[in-house]
């Protein structure tokens, strides 16, 4: 799956290497050799590969320069997404404006 660069709007730019999209989701057949070396002798076995690239999508978010840079185990960039966050422990609120739904169907109880 290809989108259009969210960084730079399709200019060009380091996330997107230059070209104005980027690939987020990748697919492909796997060769046949590599089945082989995997145990799988039978020629009509064949085999697809997928993957969703999380990476690119953590650099837009963090404003990262490099994809290589996940892979240097530099663990100054890896604290920024282990730090834990202050709200994560404090209680969760529901909202009590009515919902279109409700408003739709009249008044209803409420199941909180």
């Amino acid at each position: 799956v290809d989108v259009d660069c969210f960084q730079c709007r399709g200019q060009g730019c380091n996330i997107c290497k230059k070209t104005g999209w980027m690939e987020i989701a990748g697919a492909g057949l796997i060769h046949p050799q590599v089945l082989k070396n995997c145990g799988f002798k039978n020629p009509k076995f064949t085999g697809l590969a997928f993957a969703f690239g999380l990476e690119r999508l953590l650099m837009i978010k963090y404003g990262i320069e490099d994809i290589r840079n996940f892979y240097l185990n530099d663990e100054q960039l890896f604290a920024n997404f282990l730090t834990p966050t202050t709200d994560r422990d404090q209680t969760v609120s529901r909202r009590s404006e009515p919902s279109s739904r409700t408003a739709l169907m009249g008044e209803q109880p409420n199941p909180w």
